[in-house]
């Protein structure tokens, strides 16, 4: 699968959204399957983009940079 990164824009969107500071269980993006979130919700979090303990449970690092403009 390739990186999306309107995907994951819109997934930092979601998290910088939420009320906890944490994505929404389960984090859905309108337009893309559970499998192209939750493999891109791991390459937030491998890449330090987002810290997480399971794929579903991401929470902004803050070093998102461009992807909230």
């Amino acid at each position: 699968m390739k990186r999306n990164m309107e995907l994951i824009r819109k997934m930092v969107l979601a998290v910088e959204d939420a009320p906890t500071g944490f994505a929404p269980h389960p984090l859905k993006i309108e337009g893309y399957t559970e499998e192209q979130v939750g493999y891109h919700a791991y390459l937030t979090v491998d890449h330090g983009l987002a810290k997480g303990t399971r794929v579903t449970t991401l929470a902004s690092t803050g070093r998102s940079g461009s992807f909230g403009t």
